[in-house]
């Protein structure tokens, strides 16, 4: 725990000390995902308490402005987020595994302990780095919906690339389907041997031979054409895919789908 100085009280709720320890007043304390500091510890016998013991319940501020040491190292300007760092009761401008505190009020220098930090405030977009909590959504309407980015030369990025504007270039046209595959026919050997032109009847065991790989040929070609028909149709079906991812990405406007 640390003790904060108080330099203005905004919202107050009650809070029930389960921390396994007593807290005192001006100490930073956990409320979820927010932090608070405490301000009103109750009343005893005697007056006011100073503390709030464990599973006591006392006031705590979980808005306002507030003073808290700081990493002596670190710089601020007015605006810039802090975090808690517990294990060392300290405000930084790390997170890390931290908790946010809030927004610096006032410049934190080299060497200065203490800085001024208007408590849970959040950055607004334009002032600061914003950071989703782990395991909480972007929820968007379902009528017109929503932009990242409102025209193609705003640069955007993912996971820590460089930004760019929305990539566009010939490439990214269409694909066309392959063209469709015509067989030639090819007869088989006549199995009766004709007369030839100088009048003869072919014969003999070269012509047997040739006729033989002649008739062996066709049935190599025509399984090698049913191959590629076969090939023909997959490389379709990929064409197919790869438009329909084209198709999403265009109408997402990842990118432009063209130069």
């Amino acid at each position: 725990m640390a003790t904060a100085k108080i330099r203005g009280v905004g919202e107050v709720v009650t809070w029930k000390n389960q921390t396994g320890s007593a807290v005192s007043l001006g100490d930073v304390v956990g409320l979820g995902v927010v932090k608070g500091v405490v301000v009103d510890c109750g009343h005893g016998a005697t007056g006011p308490n100073t503390s709030i013991a464990n599973l006591s319940s006392g006031e705590v501020a979980v808005s306002g402005k507030i003073r808290v040491p700081k990493l002596s190292t670190d710089t601020c300007v007015e605006g810039d987020r802090l975090y808690w760092d517990a294990g060392n009761t300290r405000a930084t401008v790390t997170k890390s595994t931290h908790a946010h505190l809030g927004v610096a009020a006032s410049i934190g220098t080299n060497g200065g302990t203490y800085v001024d930090v208007l408590l849970n405030k959040i950055a607004d977009f334009g002032e600061g780095d914003q950071t989703l909590a782990d395991g909480k959504d972007i929820a968007l309407g379902t009528t017109t919906g929503s932009k990242i980015g409102t025209a193609v030369g705003q640069k955007l990025g993912f996971w820590a690339a460089t930004p760019v504007v929305q990539p566009a270039a010939a490439a990214q046209g269409a694909v066309t389907a392959t063209a469709a595959l015509t067989a030639t026919a090819i007869a088989a050997a006549d199995a009766t041997d004709g007369t030839g032109a100088d009048g003869t009847t072919p014969s003999g065991a070269q012509y047997a031979t040739c006729k033989t790989l002649a008739n062996e040929l066709k049935v190599d070609y025509t399984a090698l054409l049913a191959d590629v028909t076969a090939l023909a149709a997959k490389i379709d079906a990929n064409v197919t895919l790869l438009n329909a991812m084209r198709t999403a990405l265009v109408n997402t406007g990842i990118m432009k789908g063209a130069a």
